[in-house]
């Protein structure tokens, strides 16, 4: 995703550090983990025949697991921006180096 404002850049990075905060969230966790097991205990318990049953606690299962992958992107998509801000600092501060030598 290109940036093409500070305001998008640092709205990315504020985006990641809240996912990243949801993520460590024992509440959050708690909540992701309960599903999953719901999810899991009820592919357990269903009828070996219920394939639309089986299909559907399949893609829950990986709607959950979307979603954390979507926190994650979001993550390391603010890392890269913050990398970026600093690299761009130190290229802007190596200008102004030669500016004043």
């Amino acid at each position: 995703m290109k940036v093409s404002a500070n305001l998008d850049q640092i709205d990315l990075i504020d985006r990641a550090a809240r996912a990243q905060q949801l993520l460590n969230d024992p509440l959050v966790k708690g909540a992701f983990e309960a599903v999953e097991s719901g999810l899991v205990n009820a592919m357990k318990q269903s009828p070996l025949g219920d394939y639309d049953m089986h299909h559907n606690l399949t893609v829950s299962l990986q709607l959950l697991a979307q979603v954390e992958r979507q926190f994650r992107n979001w993550i390391a998509e603010g890392s890269l921006e913050k990398a970026r801000a600093k690299q761009s600092r130190l290229e802007r501060i190596a200008d102004w180096r030669k500016l004043i030598a």
